[in-house]
């Protein structure tokens, strides 16, 4: 059932009863077995908060697996231009670049979609300066990339001008979400 977040997974041996709400409605599904997949951020959310899901019992088995797992966030921005002017400039020295990086700047890595030629990148960064961009809007978002994008390829191209679109998420702030990438913590 699309746009029914749930709230509570009650189980025990051959009946599981899942509490949702759908469009405003309280929504209750039973069944034999059900597969639970959830985000990690979502699982190890705290009772209450935004998103969270209370499982009856509780998963106790499953808390010290949970707790040896981290995430963080990442910004992640697509960007569509009207041509892959990269392919095209500096008598096309970057057409078979896959990964542009800026190392210093708050977004340090921007992709290609290579082997697919489409005027589209993918601007990313993760951790740290992913934190430091959360709850930016998209529009700061937006700027700061081109203007990383324009200080990588030069005067020989507007960038700004070029843009069509760009697409984001901000998947840290998303209740249902609450992060990215998942890893294993140092012991």
């Amino acid at each position: 059932q699309l746009q029914a977040p749930v709230h509570a997974i009650t189980w025990q041996k051959r009946r599981v009863e899942v509490e949702a709400e759908c469009l405003g409605k309280a929504l209750r599904v039973t069944a034999t077995q059900a597969i639970i997949t959830l985000p990690l951020g979502v699982l190890q959310a705290p009772a209450g908060a935004p998103g969270a899901v209370r499982f009856s019992p509780p998963l106790d088995a499953k808390r010290e697996a949970l707790r040896l797992l981290g995430f963080g966030p990442v910004i992640k921005l697509n960007l569509r231009f009207r041509s892959a002017f990269w392919d095209e400039i500096a008598n096309g020295r970057y057409r078979d670049v896959t990964f542009f990086h800026s190392r210093q700047s708050p977004i340090p890595t921007f992709w290609s979609a290579l082997p697919l030629r489409v005027p589209l990148l993918v601007a990313w960064a993760g951790g740290p300066r992913a934190a430091r961009l959360s709850g930016a809007s998209r529009e700061e978002l937006v700027k700061t990339a081109v203007a990383i994008l324009q200080s990588m390829f030069g005067t020989n191209v507007d960038v700004g001008g070029l843009l069509e679109g760009a697409y984001w998420h901000d998947w840290h702030n998303d209740p249902y979400a609450r992060g990215a990438y998942r890893y294993v913590t140092a012991r």
